[in-house]
């Protein structure tokens, strides 16, 4: 991905147990300007989100509103439930460009076609507010469109 002034690298990584909730996710951004860590670990009641960005460290305690659930089954449809397009989930989940915990809606579309690195793959394609994901067949993502970012499975 390129940001007019040189190259940006984004990685998560999250673990999961077998529900979808998370244990613990880890975001790493770079550009010329910005070196990024972020590491959520998640407890019964709350999370905690430490951050190195440019060097300089903090962390934050976030409680967990009433009545949240971070289950997330979505995570595994296409390794357990095979949905049918439309199907959709409303899940809560932890936004660390917000700092908060949200509500999001995500709907399986439908099996289609990508080109990724000259060669055609068949994605499963997955929207939400944020934008279009195509995942493959263990839910791992190929391509994501967020508008003015798009990033791509190297």
């Amino acid at each position: 991905m390129d940001s007019g002034g040189g190259e940006v690298r984004f990685v998560a990584r999250g673990i999961y147990d077998r529900f979808g909730r998370p244990k613990t996710e880890t975001f790493f951004r770079s550009s010329p300007k910005l070196l990024k860590t972020m590491k959520v670990q998640y407890f019964r009641h709350y999370l905690v989100c430490d951050t190195v960005k440019n060097g300089a460290k903090s962390s934050v305690k976030i409680n967990y509103p009433k009545k949240c659930d971070l289950t997330s089954p979505s995570l595994y449809w296409f390794i357990t439930i095979k949905p049918k397009p439309a199907t959709t989930e409303v899940r809560q989940q932890f936004d660390s460009d917000l700092m908060k915990i949200i509500t999001r809606k995500v709907t399986y579309v439908k099996p289609e076609t990508i080109v990724l690195n000259n060669k055609p793959l068949q994605g499963f394609r997955i929207d939400n507010k944020d934008g279009v994901f195509w995942m493959d067949k263990a839910g791992m993502p190929l391509e994501m469109d967020l508008g003015e970012v798009k990033l791509l499975r190297r």
